[in-house]
């Protein structure tokens, strides 16, 4: 069993390792097998911070003057520089008039 401090840990060490937050275009389903966004449309260094017990949340923000005319589908998160997550979403038509703050959050739990 890990710990509620167990799992803070763990945490704190994978919060000092996130880099950016990557955004792209890819429609395909997410797998465990995936290694990388399938259409990497931008990456933005991510502002990471604490969640609940376990947790760590990492935000990348599009400005409104960036990928314009692109439908954004799917998120990810590097840990070192490697892909260490992806999630696809309903697509999101990024114009001038929005800005778009992704968050994506992961947990260690006791499994």
């Amino acid at each position: 069993m890990i710990h509620s401090t167990g799992c803070n840990t763990v945490r704190d060490l994978i919060k000092d390792a996130i880099g950016n937050v990557q955004i792209g275009t890819g429609t395909t389903a997410e797998s465990s097998a995936d290694t990388a966004l399938e259409d990497l449309a931008a990456e933005k260094a991510a502002a990471v911070f604490d969640g609940t017990t376990g947790e760590v949340r990492a935000r990348g923000r599009l400005t409104a003057s960036e990928n314009n005319g692109e439908s954004l589908t799917e998120a990810g998160v590097t840990i070192s520089s490697v892909n260490a997550t992806r999630q696809v979403h309903a697509a999101i038509a990024k114009t001038a008039l929005i800005e778009v703050e992704y968050e994506l959050s992961l947990t260690v739990v006791d499994a």
